[in-house]
This record gives structure tokens, sequence and C-alpha cells, in this order.
């Protein structure tokens, strides 16, 4: 099975009943339009049959009702109701608003998703939704600018698409990798995920330094802060494992993309490298602390003080990459250790990503972490069905539960 994006994210924003504000409606939809989706936002005073006749027109994907008058447990069965009776029950409600527990358990029993209390972060809004679109509808909804993403059984395919400028970090390709993995992270479809570069040259050649020229103290603050929470620290502490398949350069914020995925593996003709000093910067996108974490201190002094590249062999020397293959067998070799990776429990694999970074985080005890999250797995179905399988002498099947 192989799906691919081709449309954004249609979501329907509404504000249902008599309350003579929309504020908070308008703030998510300017978090979900700013995250790449097309958004039909309907204003204040919707009736049920005004949302679900508009959805139909617009061919939304997910509906999302901002209600803050007491009318939930009539607006959104209504809503339900409707999209059935149009044959539309594939299409996402959720919503937000001051909704008693006891009355969100019964409303996600009729088919309602998550429903947000005030004041929960829009990104977690634009998560989920990416998520559960990526899931329902099968991939088919987005055609991105730089991207190009794929399926092929449980694992997601994402390439960046910029041959022609070494596949370079602009702000569009940043917020781009920010909706694939955050999807992909939230679909229970993906098991794990493998990153590369067009073509043969580069992996990802650096930022895009014509970008920089407009930047100042506060603005190149805000970018590198951006770049950081939204994609490289999203990737690094996902709950799926990701591998780099780097293919040529991996120079500045390429290098930085690829050490914070989980594994990484070059082509035999790869160069790495942090040049930034040589443009009058140091790394941005959180290069400073991760090489230093794998290649030590020392190492990653020279590199960054010396902007000198490094070979794939050199690479595979320091413990920057875990494998070094010839180019024609890069992405074999990230599919046949993603594989093996895929055999193992999801909820384990979750956990060892947890468990692993936070050696490194400062002022977090890493050891309680782990026992933490070997807690966790007692609470597992997964837990119960690899004990079976070994005392059954028989391969596990896990469910990701």
């Amino acid at each position: 099975m192989s799906d691919t994006f081709n449309r954004p994210i249609r979501v329907l924003v509404a504000k249902v009943g008599l309350d003579g504000h929309d504020r908070g409606a308008r703030i998510i939809a300017t978090s979900l339009r700013d995250a790449g989706m097309e958004v039909i936002y309907t204003g204040l005073r919707q009736t049920p049959e005004m949302v679900v006749n508009t959805a139909l027109q617009e061919d939304a994907d997910a509906i999302g009702i901002s209600i803050l008058s007491g009318a939930h447990m009539t607006v959104f069965p209504k809503i339900i109701n409707l999209l059935k009776e149009k044959g539309m029950d594939d299409v996402l409600v959720t919503g937000g608003g001051i909704i008693p527990a006891e009355d969100m358990v019964q409303l996600k029993k009729i088919g309602v998703g998550e429903l947000f209390p005030p004041g929960t972060n829009t990104q977690d809004i634009v998560s989920y939704i990416t998520g559960w679109v990526h899931t329902h509808r099968n991939f088919n909804i987005m055609a991105f600018e730089n991207l190009l993403v794929e399926r092929k059984g449980r694992i997601l395919y994402i390439t960046i698409n910029r041959e022609n400028k070494l596949n370079a970090l602009n702000k569009t390709t940043i917020s781009e990798l920010h909706i694939a993995f955050a999807g992909a992270f939230s679909d229970a479809e993906v098991g794990g995920i493998i990153i590369t570069g067009a073509g043969q040259k580069a992996f990802v050649a650096g930022a895009d330094i014509a970008e920089f020229a407009t930047l100042n103290q506060q603005s190149g603050g805000e970018l590198a802060k951006h770049g950081q929470t939204r994609v490289f620290d999203l990737i690094e502490n996902g709950n799926k494992p990701v591998i780099a398949a780097i293919n040529g350069f991996a120079l500045g914020g390429g290098l930085e993309l690829a050490m914070a995925c989980h594994i990484r593996i070059a082509s035999d003709n790869a160069k790495m490298g942090l040049p930034e000093v040589s443009l009058g910067l140091i790394p941005g996108y959180g290069g400073t602390q991760r090489l230093t974490r794998l290649v030590g201190k020392g190492k990653a002094f020279e590199m960054i003080m010396t902007a000198d590249m490094i070979t794939a062999a050199e690479a595979y020397e320091y413990g920057l990459v875990n494998h070094v293959v010839s180019q024609d067998a890069l992405l074999t070799k990230a599919e046949e250790i993603l594989n093996k990776i895929l055999l193992r429990a999801p909820l384990a694999l979750a956990s060892v990503i947890k468990a692993v970074n936070s050696a490194a985080q400062p002022g977090v005890n890493g050891f309680e972490i782990e026992i933490e999250e070997f807690a966790k797995c007692f609470g597992t179905k997964d837990l119960q069905e690899g004990v079976s399988a070994f005392l059954e002498k028989r391969k596990p099947a896990f469910k990701g539960k």
C-alpha cells in the first residue's frame, strides 16, 4: 500500500449557539492556517444544519466547534447524526469549550473526537487534527511544496525535495516538516519514519542563507527557537523511531536535522559539518548540544570552530553515524534496520526513546525516567503478548496497546 498527500487538510471552524463573541474560534482558525491547513471560518451563531451543509459544500476533513453556551449535549449529537445522514461519517468532529468530564465521555461514545478545554495549547489542537485526518483519510490530504511524503506499509518516507537548492532548509520546509512529523507521530498506521534528501548530492546542505539577510537579533533568536521546538526537538522526542538516510552533503541545519533523528545511516560519499562560524554564526538548531553528546566535547569544538567537513568514514569513526553504505544501498539499509525495529513492541519503543533521551537532559534523573517507563510497560497488552509468546515459543504479535 502506498499513499501520498495530494491536498491540504480542510477544516471548518464554527461558533455554534448564541454566544456573542468568537475570539477563541478565530485564534484556533489562525493557528490551523499557519500550520498549512485550509480553513473555512463560518463565524457566529451557526446551527448544526448550517455547519454540516457548509462542511458538505466545502468537502471538509474536520469540523471544529467552539461552544460556550452549555448546549454541547444537543449540538454535538445533532452534528454527528446529520453527518451520518449525509454519508459524511468519516469527517472528524472536534471542539472546545467548558464541557464537564462526564459529558465528554458520553460525547466520545457517539463519535465526537477530542474535546479541548479553554487554554489548550493551539499546537496540541493542530497536531491532533493532523494526526486524526492522516489516520482516517489514508494520507490523501496534502501536497507539500518542498516535501515528498509516501507511506509503504508501516514506514513513512519523508524526502526533502529542493534538489536544485541542495535541499536547503527554508521557512516553508521547516513548517512542512513540522506538519509531516506531527502527523506521523499521531498516526497509528505509521510505525517509523525514514527521512532523506532528493537526488544524490545532498541530504540537506544547510539553511537557506538568503533568508538570513533580513534578520536581526530578535528575529534570529525567534527563527532558531521556532525551528528547534517545532521540528528538531519534535523529532528527537517523538514516539516513533526516525532514521536519517544521509545521501551526500549534510551541512549546518542538515547535520542538525540528522542528529535529531534516532539513527543515522550515511552513504559513502556523504560529507558532514557545521560551517556556521564561516558566516559569523554558530549552529542554531541544536548542533552545539547534539554534536557534543554524540562525538564528545573535544571533537565537537574542533568540528564547529574549524568549520571543516568530515567524510562518512570519519563520521562513523567518531560515532556520529551508525552505518556507512554505498549510495545504492542507503535506503535498503535504512529499511532493513527499521523493519527489524518494527517487529518490536511500539509502546516499548516509545519508552526507549524517552528513557534514552533523558540521559542527556540536564536536571533530569534518567534512572528515574527508566523506572517510570519500565513500570508503564506492565500496564500494556503488548507486555502480556510478549510474555505469552515467549512462554509459548512463538513470535509475538504486538498491537501497540
